[in-house]
C-alpha cells in the first residue's frame, strides 16, 4: 500500500490530495493533506472570476435579482421600523454585482463617481429649493 499525489485546479487554485492506495480499488480514498494555493489573492480577482464565468448578462440578471431582494428588505424595515439582519447580506450582494457589472462593461470608476458627484448635486439643490419654499410661504 502506498500514496499516490493527485493535483487539481479548483479554479481558484491549486490543491493537491494524497491517495491512499491498496490493492482492493474499492479501498482506495482520498486521506492525508489537502493543500490549497489560492492563486486569486484578492477579492477583486475572485469578483472578476465568478463575472468572467457567468459573462455580462447573466450578471445583469443576477443584479436584477439582488436588487428586487434588497428592495424585499428595505420594505420589511420600513414597515418594521427596523433595519433587519437581512438587509446587510442584501447590501452586499448588490455591491458585488455591481463590481463585477462594472468589470465586464468596462465601466470606469471615475465616470460612476462624477455621475454620483452630479447626482448628490442635484439633490442638494432640490433639498435648498425645497427650503427656500417653505421660507417664502
Amino acid at each position: 500500500m502506498g500514496f499516490l499525489a493527485q493535483i487539481g485546479w479548483t479554479g481558484t487554485g491549486i490543491s493537491i490530495w494524497l491517495r491512499k492506495e491498496s490493492t482492493n480499488s474499492k479501498e482506495s480514498k482520498m486521506e492525508g493533506f489537502k493543500y490549497q494555493d489560492n492563486l486569486l489573492q484578492t477579492r477583486e480577482d475572485k469578483v472578476k472570476l465568478i463575472a468572467d464565468r457567468y459573462g455580462l448578462f447573466h450578471q445583469l440578471g443576477k443584479l436584477s435579482e439582488e436588487c428586487s431582494e434588497l428592495s424585499i428588505e428595505c420594505i420589511k424595515s420600513i414597515n418594521t421600523g427596523k433595519v433587519t439582519r437581512e438587509i446587510v447580506q442584501e447590501i452586499a450582494d448588490v455591491e458585488i454585482m455591481i463590481a463585477q457589472i462594472k468589470y465586464l462593461a468596462g465601466l470606469d470608476d471615475a465616470l460612476i463617481e462624477g455621475a454620483k458627484t452630479y447626482k448628490i448635486n442635484r439633490q442638494i439643490m432640490r433639498i435648498q429649493k425645497e427650503d427656500n419654499y417653505v421660507q417664502m410661504s
